[in-house]
């Protein structure tokens, strides 16, 4: 009875064994063509040979990013300039530099784009041929109105709500309005 009870363990143990090293190969079917032409597959087709790969070794890493620092940034100098950055980014998306933008009634809306989102007592101010267009306001949606054919330069900024300070500004962007 304790030989039988013996084999039986000894069987399930070499049946773990096999299906762990099982788990760690998949086999694919490769196939070369009269022409050179190299064909994998996971089912067999005539004239194909068995390929065992495994799964545990075979893993592509990929590399870390490295950050090269912009030459053109004088690294001692740019502290400040990080410290008082309070957005990582704030652009105008729509239009973009450079755009036509038809006028619908004498309009066209601006988009724009914030990250992380506004904090609270903070707001945005859009700016048309350097002037402010509008109040500033909580939505990044404008509508700007009242506006004919021509070209315009636009900037938006975001406002300190109680001393109307700027905080930042966006890169200026032009647009053909027709």
């Amino acid at each position: 009875m304790k030989i039988i009870a013996s084999l039986l363990l000894i069987n399930t143990l070499f049946s773990a064994s096999v299906l762990a090293s099982a788990a760690d190969e998949a086999v694919l079917y490769k196939k070369v063509d009269k022409d050179g032409n190299v064909v994998f597959t996971d089912k067999p087709i005539p004239g194909s040979k068995e390929v065992k790969v495994k799964t545990d070794v075979n893993v592509v890493k990929r590399p870390k990013p490295t950050i090269k620092p912009d030459p053109e940034i004088n690294q001692d100098e740019g502290t400040e300039d990080d410290e008082e950055k309070i957005y990582d980014v704030l652009a105008i998306d729509k239009p973009s530099n450079n755009q036509a933008v038809q006028l619908v009634g004498g309009k066209f809306t601006v988009i724009v784009g914030i990250s992380p989102k506004l904090k609270s007592g903070h707001s945005l101010q859009l700016y048309l041929n350097g002037s402010d267009r509008g109040r500033p306001q909580s939505s990044a949606y404008f509508s700007v109105t009242d506006i004919g054919k021509g070209s315009y330069t636009l900037k938006i900024a975001v406002i300190d709500s109680q001393t109307e300070e700027i905080i930042q500004s966006s890169d200026s962007i032009t647009v053909k309005a027709y």
